[in-house]
């Protein structure tokens, strides 16, 4: 596709002078950066989170967590025999 572009010159200069340091044509460089700046933007930064743990027990160690069963089961004998 071809398209034109209206840039300041000193902006350009700098264009040109990265595209040949890398040993680029012009067009190949706006390519590069602009699937670099996209793939950047495509993927949003992960906010940083806390998991907040409370209560008592801890780990339990009987508990195979491979096994959701024996862990609803757990769950459950708690829930149950607490009332």
């Amino acid at each position: 596709m071809r398209t034109s572009i209206l840039l300041d010159d000193h902006l350009a200069n700098t264009f040109r002078k990265a595209a040949k340091e890398r040993g680029l044509s012009l067009s190949a460089f706006f390519s590069e950066s602009g699937k670099a700046y996209l793939n950047q933007i495509a993927r949003p930064q992960s906010k940083s989170f806390e998991l907040i743990c409370y209560g008592e027990g801890g780990v339990q160690g009987s508990v195979n967590l491979d096994q959701t069963n024996s862990l609803l089961a757990v769950d459950d004998e708690r829930f149950y025999s607490a009332k």
